[in-house]
């Protein structure tokens, strides 16, 4: 499910911008298993990963890949490249782990060194928190829901202290909160079971 929900989010990144393999692209906070789920689909001229770590998340169990660059880390705050620099930069699932009082910031950094961008993230309002694969657990009171996600698949697979810093970190953005971060951008709602699902944001 979750690499046929990749691939038509794709398709609308290949349909946005039909003229990305001659891109550079900047993956920011992105993962080696999107583009080798997507890699038919999508060709760029180039993939750079930027993230904070260089863990299994980041670089996957073989980092070899034919579009990938470069795996490089930052600080999470100031993307290293001068203005207008990016051809297309994705962000796909990160700015819900960005604190809150810190998200402005980093938009303002993805507008700046960007021609072009999409960013991707999870919508609140959506029934099944995708961290958890658990229903409503995002909605109840965030003190119970740390209780309930020892219950989830990524507490069963990483361990429950695993699950609870993930619960700790994470805060999904609802619709109010993307508008404002992405004033005068064209965002896209993905859907699955009649209701929004995620959150795409275009500047082209």
């Amino acid at each position: 499910m979750l690499i046929k929900f990749r691939n038509n989010r794709a398709q609308l990144i290949k349909a946005q911008f039909p003229e990305i393999q001659q891109y550079n692209v900047l993956d920011l906070g992105g993962s080696i298993h999107f583009w080798q789920e997507v890699g038919d689909v999508l060709k760029p001229k180039s993939v750079t990963i930027m993230n904070i770590a260089a863990d299994h998340q980041s670089v996957g169990d073989d980092a070899s890949h034919d579009h990938i660059n470069s795996i490089v880390l930052y600080d999470g705050k100031n993307i290293p490249y001068g203005d207008n620099e990016i051809d297309l930069l994705i962000c796909n699932s990160v700015m819900e782990h960005v604190p809150k009082d810190e998200r402005l910031a980093l938009v303002n950094e993805i507008e700046r060194v960007s021609k072009r961008y999409v960013v991707q993230t999870p919508a609140k309002s959506f029934v099944v928190e995708p961290h958890f694969v658990m229903p409503v657990v995002h909605w109840i009171p965030r003190p119970l829901g740390r209780v309930m996600v020892n219950l989830s698949p990524l507490a069963i697979f990483n361990g429950p202290r695993y699950a609870k810093a993930m619960f700790d970190e994470v805060n999904l953005l609802n619709h109010r909160e993307i508008t404002s971060l992405f004033k005068q951008r064209r965002i896209v709602r993905e859907m699955s079971l009649g209701m929004t699902k995620s959150y795409m944001v275009f500047k082209d």
